[in-house]
């Protein structure tokens, strides 16, 4: 029996940092939204707001949630895996930060309107957390 893609069978929460690199006033709520659907999947999308402490507001938004998106930059990367490290949750990376290291380093080569999303929905890859 051939395998179902992992998001495709999940609930799915968006981190969104709408203050990173090329999502700076450029990325609506409705793309994103749309984005996850064109790919057949739907997702709740979660804006971190300024001046708060993001891994809280991470654990509060995607408890129960099997995969959470981060959706920014390195530093949002960080936030949802301190807020989600430990949970069953999957940790997805949409990369919209400024340098997005760890998406380079993890291979994860997707730019936000040039691409299609189901080409990275497909491809859950392990990862191992030390804390």
């Amino acid at each position: 029996m051939p395998s179902q893609p992992i998001v495709r069978q999940s609930s799915i929460v968006v981190i969104l940092n709408g203050a990173a690199g090329v999502a700076r006033g450029a990325v609506s709520d409705t793309e994103l939204r749309e984005l996850f659907r064109s790919a057949g999947a739907d997702a709740e999308i979660v804006r971190l707001p300024r001046g708060r402490n993001p891994t809280d507001i991470v654990r509060a938004a995607s408890s129960g949630a099997r995969v959470v998106v981060a959706a920014g930059g390195d530093g949002t990367v960080n936030a949802v895996v301190n807020a989600t490290i430990g949970s069953s949750s999957v940790l997805g990376v949409l990369p919209l930060g400024t340098l997005n290291h760890f998406a380079k380093d993890a291979g994860i080569r997707w730019h936000y309107g040039r691409q299609s999303t189901s080409s990275w929905l497909d491809e859950p890859r392990e990862w191992t957390s030390a804390r």
